[in-house]
């Protein structure tokens, strides 16, 4: 991983307690989204989500937020 970023609501200060986080990580390929996935279920629960470049839009169950 080259660096990572905060994003979203967090990010601009608007979030509550009960918003979700946003990140975003550099990375020079391959990553091994699986791994990332388990990681981030083991530190956020079982509906955390990783996602490549690509994958995520507004119409997300993320919200767009």
């Amino acid at each position: 991983m080259d660096a990572a970023a905060l994003g979203g609501s967090r990010a601009r200060g608007e979030h509550t307690p009960s918003f979700n986080v946003d990140l975003g990580l550099y990375y020079r390929p391959p990553v091994d989204v699986a791994a990332l996935t388990l990681l981030a279920r083991e530190l956020a629960g079982p509906d955390a989500a990783v996602t490549i470049s690509g994958q995520w839009s507004r119409g997300s169950t993320a919200g767009g937020g």
